[in-house]
């Protein structure tokens, strides 16, 4: 399953990007083994889980924190799934684009769908949903920087 969608406007957007970087503790986020390089920080808006809620179809109390991440030259994140995070199984990925896409070059959000790999939109305030368990990854930025939210979630299961 893969959705897209235009979840945000660049007004919205842009209050994402400024509420997150109020936020005092930005997580220089790095490994010794060349896996990832980003800056990171949670923001808890009522109105993003709303909205992400609204187009995963998504619980908000079953949708973790949303995530701001900061790409800046150099930064990259290494093919990963997300299936696994804080101890909790998460069977759901969204990302949302928060950068415009004359803002940064490189930094491509990638998920590999068995061996085919789909480049994620780059417009601004569009999103992806595909399943946490997906490989993924964000090539580097060579230029500029590239702001993306990341939530997970796990559906309710359907009745039969």
């Amino acid at each position: 399953m893969i959705a897209l969608t235009k979840l945000f406007d660049s007004v919205e957007t842009n209050a994402i990007r400024h509420l997150a970087e109020q936020e005092k503790h930005w997580e220089e986020y790095t490994d010794s083994k060349s896996f990832l390089k980003v800056k990171r920080t949670y923001v808890n808006s009522k109105f993003i889980l709303d909205k992400v809620a609204d187009f995963t179809d998504i619980p908000v109390d079953r949708l973790k924190t949303p995530l701001v991440c900061k790409y800046e030259e150099g930064d990259y994140f290494n093919w990963h799934n997300d299936i696994m995070l804080s101890g909790d199984e998460n069977q759901h990925t969204c990302v949302v684009q928060l950068s415009a896409p004359d803002e940064y070059r490189g930094g491509n959000l990638e998920v590999n769908f068995g061996n085919n790999i789909h480049q994620a939109d780059r417009n601004e305030g569009r999103a992806i949903v595909f399943p946490s368990s997906l490989q993924h990854r964000v090539t580097e930025i060579t230029k500029g920087v590239r702001y993306a939210l990341i939530t997970w979630g796990t559906p309710v299961p359907r009745e039969y």
